[in-house]
């Protein structure tokens, strides 16, 4: 065996030197690029947790979301929404929405559209008609004369081929929880939930209920904090319970908007829910504390401004809103609050319910329809 010359091993020196150096070199490059990265992310984090300007929101955003498919039609002068569930149908919904509201809304408002949406899984028809006061968006007894007086109700029926015979239940909310102590008669309620408004039967309902025309049970959803319509309730089911008329109340608490309540109430907003509510909370401590309890309602105008950063309306809103101006009664347009998309309303609700001041809410959403169907003959 030949033995290596002092050439070789200078050789082999130099390879091993030059192997070392290219080792370094390349060691240094890995945590170069493994640093940048990490710069890279912790920059995005920021700027996506704070929704800083210049980031533009999601191209999923640039359009206006309309969360259900619903139906729209006019029926004599009355517009309504409806939604039919894919199974036979065993009842009708009719839902009242609430003053600055429309028909549609039931269908859109994350609150509202889970309550839709559970209904149809039941078998329910829903259907939600709009007030004639598009100024106020309130309910007037007139509009229930007027669709009493024009068969609205039946005309829809039969439009959708459904039988007349079917069970009906109302709900309604703050204006239209109100209109449901003069639409249960019109429209023959077997029963019925009033969301966020104390009202009552009349005097002339209860002088003249009989087996032939009983009045209907009555729910009650509301929230302690609203404390001038939650101190009418005992004197309320004081008199359900005097008059033997089956009633149930529900309340619901404030309670935190946490980034997993936004996402699984607005969907939509493809994950922008956690940078918002942070950006709140770190520049706008008096709106949300650390531990996402809303501090104040959208009514204190402050929440406007964090709205208005965060993009909520999407690019070329105005073209949009110009266009949907246009369109004919019965079409769902994705316009509400004062001319704000429908991801401003949204989260208007969101912020509103868990402040624990709104006229409408999900929560308690299967045990109100359980109510209504078990009094409608359905459980």
């Amino acid at each position: 065996m030949n033995c290596p010359n002092n050439n070789d091993k200078e050789k082999m020196m130099k390879w091993q030197v030059l192997l070392r150096q290219r080792y370094h070199q390349v060691l240094i490059v890995v945590t170069c690029l493994v640093v940048g990265l990490l710069f890279h992310d912790k920059i995005s984090y920021v700027a996506s947790k704070h929704n800083l300007k210049g980031s533009e929101p999601p191209k999923s955003l640039e359009k206006l979301v309309l969360p259900l498919e619903a139906k729209g039609t006019v029926i004599d002068d009355t517009e309504l929404f409806y939604m039919l569930p894919t199974s036979s149908v065993v009842g009708i919904l009719v839902f009242f929405h609430g003053c600055n509201h429309a028909g549609q809304d039931m269908f859109r408002l994350p609150e509202d559209r889970i309550v839709a949406k559970r209904a149809l899984d039941r078998g329910l028809a829903v259907l939600s008609p709009t007030s004639s006061n598009r100024h106020t968006g309130c309910w007037s007894r007139h509009d229930i004369e007027q669709m009493q007086t024009n068969q609205v109700l039946e005309k829809f029926l039969e439009r959708v081929h459904l039988s007349a015979q079917l069970p009906r239940m109302g709900m309604g909310a703050s204006s239209g929880g109100n209109i449901l102590f003069t639409a249960h008669n019109a429209f023959s309620f077997r029963s019925i939930v009033s969301y966020i408004m104390t009202s009552g039967f009349s005097q002339y309902d209860w002088d003249h209920r009989s087996e032939l025309n009983p009045l209907p049970a009555v729910g009650y959803v509301h929230m302690p904090r609203d404390t001038k319509r939650a101190k009418k309730i005992p004197d309320l089911v004081s008199r359900l319970s005097q008059e033997d008329i089956a009633y149930k109340v529900w309340e619901v608490q404030p309670h935190p908007l946490t980034s997993e309540s936004c996402q699984q109430r607005i969907p939509e907003l493809a994950g922008r829910c956690g940078a918002i509510l942070n950006y709140v909370q770190e520049f706008y401590p008096t709106l949300m504390d650390g531990d996402y309890n809303v501090l104040e309602p959208y009514t204190s105008g402050k929440w406007e401004e964090v709205f208005v950063k965060s993009k909520l309306d999407p690019a070329k809103f105005a073209e949009l809103k110009e266009r949907a101006s246009q369109q004919a009664r019965g079409s769902m347009i994705g316009i509400q609050f004062s001319g704000h998309s429908w991801l401003w309303a949204a989260l208007v609700e969101e912020i509103a319910v868990s402040y624990g001041k709104h006229e409408m809410t999900a929560e308690y959403a299967e045990d109100v329809l359980d109510f209504l169907m078990q009094h409608a003959g359905l459980l």
